[in-house]
This record gives structure tokens, C-alpha cells and sequence, in this order.
């Protein structure tokens, strides 16, 4: 398991962004993520969906984070709306494991806004079972939950699927690559365009 959130960490903060949140308390906090590097099957004549939902299930502990103040008071509020540009996940500020660094995290917060639960200074995040907590550039969230379900538009993914999941997106990555200026290239993919990892190597 810890494998496993360690990639979903980097498929998602690689270049994700924070798209939406929802949430049906005291059952469910869930949120969206977009840019997820993770292989789906594409429709036919589309890129695979880079779109990823976390579900938190049964939460003890749901806040909005925010730094600074180039973000209105509203901005979960306005999210939820899709009135605000999804912000980029900050590559380096996201966790799923690690609760030493989940509280470095939140101790970033200029303001926190608990929707749910226990403040987050009040959580226990070493047993929390579930937990994340991320930054996106001003905007962050830290959630502490009983369980968690990947859920993408064609259903659940199961956690020990992700490291797969994600080799299968990188070899898609290199053939994206490799077609993209032949006479038979892969459709348009923003995420394999703006994906160019250092020397132009992926991952092994």
C-alpha cells in the first residue's frame, strides 16, 4: 500500500490540478483531480482521461487551507461552482503517507476552514487510516478519513492497480513521443505536451 500512495502522490502532483470537491457528510468528502498520470483507456480519437476522484470515506477530519491572500475568502465555496480556475497541484507539497509532513503542511496555512470533523490540529494524523493533504500554489486541503476509493468516469480503481496504472500511462508517454511527428500520430494529448521530464527521459 505505501508503494502504491507513493505513486498516486506523483501521478497527481506531477502536473495535476485541483478541480472540484463535493462532499455527502458524514459519509463522503470527495475531490477531483485533473492532469492525473495514470493510463485509462481512451475513448476512440481521444487522449485517455486524465481525470482522477478521491473518495473519502467516512471523514473525521475535512479543511480547506489557504496562504496568502490571492485567493477570495469564498474560493472552496467558488471551486465547488466551478467558478475558479482549478489551481496546479505543487509538485513537492502533497501527502498521502506521511503525517510528520502532513503537519508541516498544514502548519503552512494562513487560514484553515474545517467543513467537517475535527480541526485539523486535532487529528490524530499517524493512526488516521486515510489521510491527504496538498497544496495548490495558495489553495490546499488536508483530510483525514476511514478509507479511500479511486473512482474515475469508468468506475473504481483499486489502489494496488495504481503503480501499474501509472508505468502504462509513461509507456504511453514514450509512444505519444514517438508517433507525435509521423503520419500516424496519437491524438492531441496536452498532458504528454506539457510532460518532459528531465534529459527527456521518463521514470524506469
Amino acid at each position: 500500500m505505501e508503494d502504491a500512495l507513493a505513486t498516486l502522490e506523483t501521478a497527481i502532483g506531477d502536473i495535476g490540478m485541483f478541480r472540484w470537491w463535493d462532499q455527502r457528510f458524514p459519509r463522503v468528502a470527495q475531490l477531483e483531480f485533473g492532469g492525473v498520470q495514470l493510463w485509462a483507456p481512451p475513448a476512440p480519437g481521444q487522449p485517455p482521461a486524465a481525470t482522477l476522484a478521491l473518495s473519502f470515506v467516512d471523514p473525521v477530519s475535512v479543511s480547506f487551507l489557504t496562504r496568502g491572500e490571492s485567493l477570495p475568502d469564498d474560493w472552496p465555496a467558488r471551486l465547488h461552482r466551478d467558478e475558479l480556475d482549478p489551481p496546479d497541484v505543487s509538485a513537492e507539497e502533497i501527502t498521502l503517507r506521511d503525517a510528520a509532513y502532513a503537519a508541516e503542511l498544514i502548519a503552512r496555512a494562513t487560514r484553515v476552514d474545517t467543513v467537517f470533523g475535527a480541526p485539523p490540529g486535532e487529528v490524530d494524523w499517524v493512526a488516521a487510516p486515510v489521510k491527504l493533504v496538498f497544496w495548490a500554489g495558495s489553495a490546499g486541503a488536508a483530510i483525514a478519513a476511514g478509507s479511500l476509493n479511486l473512482v474515475t468516469h469508468d468506475g473504481k480503481v483499486p489502489l494496488d492497480e495504481v503503480p501499474d496504472a501509472h508505468a502504462r500511462w509513461w509507456a504511453y508517454w514514450r509512444e505519444y513521443w514517438d508517433r507525435r511527428d509521423t503520419a500516424d500520430p496519437l491524438p492531441k494529448d496536452w498532458l504528454c505536451e506539457v510532460t518532459i521530464p528531465i534529459l527527456g527521459s521518463p521514470p524506469s
